[in-house]
C-alpha cells in the first residue's frame, strides 16, 4: 500500500525539526573525522620530510626528482591513510544521521563497521555511472539520481552491494522529477550559502547535517511511497553488467593504450636509456628499493550486515550481543513476517527463557521489548514512542511482559495490545494464550492482520523497543513488512 509522497514544504518542515534535535551530533562527527584527516595528513607530510632530510633536502629532491624511499613510503602511506578516513568519516557521518538514537562514540564505531560495505556500495554506484556517462550523458545522469540513496539504503535497511543500489533505483522509479526537484533545491541552497563572501565556508559547514536529513527524510518518503519490493526485481544482471564494465574502464584504457605502444616499445626503451626523451627530466633511481613491505595494521573485519529478507520470508533485525543489563534477556534476533492473512512476530533470545524464569519472583513482571507498527505507514498519524528519538506515526503497540502468577507460580509470558494515538496508548486486551508460543530461545506470535484492519498486498512499518538496553535509546530501526 503506496502513499502519496510529501510536498517540498513538508519535506523541509520534517527536516528542519531534525535539524534542531540532530546537528550538533552531527557536526561533532564531522569536526572529529575532519580532523583526524588532517592530524593523519600533518603527521605523515612531517614525516616525509624528517626522512628526506629537512625542508630545505625535500625542495631539492623536488626540483631534481630524487627521494628517499623512505619518503616516498611516507608519502604513499599518507595518501592511503587520507582515504581510508576519508571513508570512515563519511560512513560515520552517514550513519549518525539516519540513525536518531546514535551517539557520537557510537557513529564513530559504526563508521568502521560500515566502512567495506560503504566501499563496496560506492564502487558499484562509480562503476554504473561511468558506464551510464560512457554510452550516453543523460541516462548516466539518470542512473545517478535514481541510484544516489544505495548509501542510506545500506545504512537504513541493512542492504548490501548490489540490494543497496536497486533498492534507491526501485524506490524513485516513478518519482524521478519530484525526487529531481526537490535535490535541485536543497543543492540549489547548499550553493548559495557556500558563495556568501567570508562566512561562505562556515555557512556550507553549519547546512551540512541539514542536506544529510533531508536526504534522510526525502528516502524514507520515497521508500514509504513504493509499493515495489527491491529485492524481487528481474533487470539485477543489468545493474551487474554495467558496473563490471564502468569498473573495468580504466583497466581497458591502460590496455588500449599498452597495446598501442607495445611495438614502439623497443625505440622508446632505447630513447630513455640514452636521455633522449624530449621535455622530460629523467630522474635517477640508483639506490631506490621498492621492495619493503612496511608494517601495515590489520584492519578487524565489520560485522555482517544480513541481506534482507531472510529465512522462511521473515524480516529480520538482529540485536547486538551483551547490551542489557540483565543478560538473561538480551534479544539477539527480532524478525517480522505477513503470511495467508496472519502477522507473524519471532523474537529469539541469547539465553533459553528457563534460565530467566528461575529467577522470577512471585508476582514480579519485567517488561522484556514492544513492538510498534504502523498500519497505514504515515507518520504523520498515530501515536509517538518516547525515547531519546521519539518517533512517531505508530497505529498500534505489542508489550511484552515476563513474570508469574502470585498463586499458582506459573510462569507466563503477557502480551498486551494496544492502540496508541498521540502520545496515549488505549489497551485492546491481551493475546490469547494460543497466540504466544515459548520454546526454549525463542518466543512466537501470531495474530490475525484483519485485527490491525490490514490485508494482502499493503505494507507497514515496524520497530521495536528493547527495554533492558543500556547502549542508545533501544529502539531499533523502521522497516517495512510487506504483506502476502
Amino acid at each position: 500500500m503506496g502513499v502519496q509522497l510529501k510536498t517540498v514544504g513538508e519535506i523541509f518542515s520534517e527536516t528542519w525539526e531534525l535539524y534542531k534535535e540532530r546537528s550538533i551530533p552531527i557536526l561533532l562527527v564531522g569536526l572529529i573525522t575532519i580532523c583526524l584527516v588532517f592530524l593523519f595528513f600533518f603527521l605523515t607530510s612531517l614525516a616525509a620530510l624528517f626522512f628526506q632530510g629537512g625542508v630545505s633536502s625535500f625542495v631539492e629532491a623536488v626540483q631534481t626528482k630524487q627521494f628517499a624511499p623512505s619518503a616516498i613510503a611516507a608519502v604513499v602511506t599518507g595518501f592511503l591513510g587520507f582515504l581510508v578516513l576519508l571513508v570512515w568519516g563519511q560512513a560515520a557521518t552517514l550513519a549518525i544521521s539516519v540513525d536518531e538514537s546514535m551517539s557520537v562514540p557510537e557513529a564513530l564505531k559504526a563508521g568502521w563497521s560500515y566502512f567495506f560495505p560503504l566501499g563496496w556500495v560506492g564502487s558499484l554506484y562509480l562503476g554504473i555511472l561511468f558506464s551510464g556517462l560512457t554510452l550516453f550523458i543523460v541516462p548516466g545522469l539518470v542512473l545517478g539520481l535514481s541510484m544516489a540513496f544505495c548509501f542510506y539504503a545500506l545504512i537504513e535497511d541493512d542492504y548490501t552491494g548490489m540490494d543497496a543500489i536497486v533498492a534507491s533505483h526501485v524506490y524513485v522509479r516513478g518519482h524521478w522529477w519530484n525526487t529531481f526537484l526537490k535535490l535541485f533545491l536543497v543543492f540549489l541552497l547548499s550553493f548559495s550559502l557556500g558563495v556568501v563572501p567570508v562566512v561562505g565556508q562556515l555557512l556550507s559547514f553549519v547546512f551540512t547535517p541539514f542536506f544529510l536529513l533531508y536526504m534522510v527524510t526525502v528516502y524514507r518518503d520515497l521508500r514509504e511511497a513504493s509499493d515495489a519490493i527491491p529485492f524481487q526485481t528481474s533487470k539485477r544482471w543489468v545493474w551487474w553488467c554495467m558496473a563490471v564494465f564502468g569498473t573495468l574502464l580504466p583497466l581497458l584504457a591502460i590496455l588500449g593504450a599498452a597495446v598501442t605502444l607495445v611495438p614502439q616499445l623497443p625505440r622508446v626503451l632505447e630513447e630513455i636509456q640514452q636521455g633522449k626523451v624530449p621535455g622530460i627530466e629523467l630522474p635517477h633511481l640508483d639506490g631506490f628499493d621498492f621492495s619493503g613491505q612496511g608494517g601495515k595494521k590489520r584492519m578487524r573485519t565489520p560485522p555482517r550486515l544480513t541481506r534482507l529478507p531472510s529465512v522462511e520470508g521473515f524480516w529480520i533485525w538482529h540485536d547486538p550481543a551483551g547490551d542489557t543489563k540483565n543478560p538473561l534477556l538480551d534479544i539477539r534476533e527480532v524478525a517480522a513476517k505477513g503470511e495467508n492473512g496472519i502477522l507473524y512476530f519471532r523474537i529469539t533470545m541469547a539465553s533459553f527463557f528457563d534460565a530467566y524464569f528461575k529467577t522470577v519472583k512471585d508476582a514480579d513482571y519485567y517488561p522484556l521489548i514492544s513492538l510498534y507498527l504502523d498500519i497505514d505507514v504515515d507518520r504523520r498519524t498515530g501515536g509517538r514512542v518516547i525515547t531519546a528519538s521519539e518517533r512517531s506515526g505508530y497505529d498500534f503497540a505489542l508489550n511484552v511482559l515476563l513474570g508469574s502468577e502470585n498463586a499458582s507460580k506459573k510462569h507466563i509470558v503477557k502480551v498486551t495490545l494496544y492502540q496508541m494515538d498521540s502520545d496515549h496508548q488505549k489497551s485492546l486486551g491481551d493475546l490469547a494464550p494460543q497466540s504466544v508460543i515459548v520454546s526454549g530461545r525463542t518466543l512466537s506470535l501470531q495474530i490475525p492482520a484483519a485485527r490491525f484492519g490490514v490485508h494482502s498486498e499493503d505494507m507497514m512499518r515496524m520497530c521495536f523497543l528493547e527495554y533492558g538496553q543500556q547502549q542508545g535509546s533501544g529502539l531499533a530501526k523502521d522497516k517495512l513488512i510487506p504483506l502476502k
